[in-house]
């Protein structure tokens, strides 16, 4: 006998819909932005012009890029309800995070990779701002073994915002200003350039190794979680 529509039954489709339809979008972009820096990376292989630089600012994006896949992975684990805001967070985050790439191939602009560290800035503000708005539950009632795991991963959540809005965004936007103002003629230019590359890279790898702490840690509380249910 087939179940009648109902309120337990709107109420998972609602769930699974929402995050379905984030997993989708994220998947999407995804498949785009490392389609996309396959082909940029043969591109600065076969360009000398500029190669090193390019090369470096390819590495952060990439790096940024799994980064981000792997949040989503931690996410996907603990977060049950997505709405419409958080559909659309996640769209502008993997749009500016394919933009990442866009601007560093040669045919988009002559000289466009002295932008990436605004569009790097606007992805860290994204992220943080995303952080902060989405809820893991969404008010929906946890139960009491796995109040830790969801109070351990909020709190990371929460200090991930708070870095990446007061320390790392202030800092992109230093640098790429730096980039702009400074002469291309100037002797510091490419210094100022080297040096946000390099930022971009270490804030990247640190947000790898992040997301494995943050994985491990699910893990842990997890498992304790389930010891207190066996108990």
């Amino acid at each position: 006998m087939l179940e009648p529509i109902g309120p337990r039954l709107i109420e998972a489709r609602l769930r699974d819909m929402g995050q379905a339809a984030t997993g989708e979008m994220v998947i999407l972009f995804k498949g785009a932005t490392f389609a996309l820096a396959a082909v940029l990376l043969l591109e600065i292989a076969m360009d000398p012009e500029g190669r090193l630089l390019r090369l470096l600012f390819w590495s952060g994006s990439f790096c940024l890029a799994i980064a981000s896949y792997n949040a989503h992975i931690n996410t996907a684990v603990v977060h049950f309800r997505e709405n419409v805001l958080g559909v659309v967070w996640v769209t502008v985050q993997m749009m500016t995070e394919l933009m990442l790439f866009v601007v560093l191939t040669a045919r988009f602009a002559a000289d466009a990779w002295r932008y990436w560290g605004f569009v790097y800035a606007v992805f860290l503000v994204v992220t943080g701002l995303r952080l902060i708005v989405s809820q893991l539950h969404d008010g929906f009632p946890i139960e009491p073994s796995l109040v830790p795991l969801y109070a351990g991963v909020e709190g990371r959540r929460k200090r991930s915002a708070a870095i990446l809005l007061g320390v790392f965004t202030p800092v992109a936007l230093a640098l790429s200003i730096a980039v702009i103002a400074v002469p291309k003629t100037s002797p510091w230019s490419m210094p100022a350039a080297i040096a946000l590359g390099v930022f971009g890279l270490a804030q990247a790898i640190y947000g790898i190794r992040l997301m494995h702490m943050q994985r491990e840690a699910i893990e842990r509380l997890l498992v304790e979680a389930l010891a207190k249910d066996a108990g």
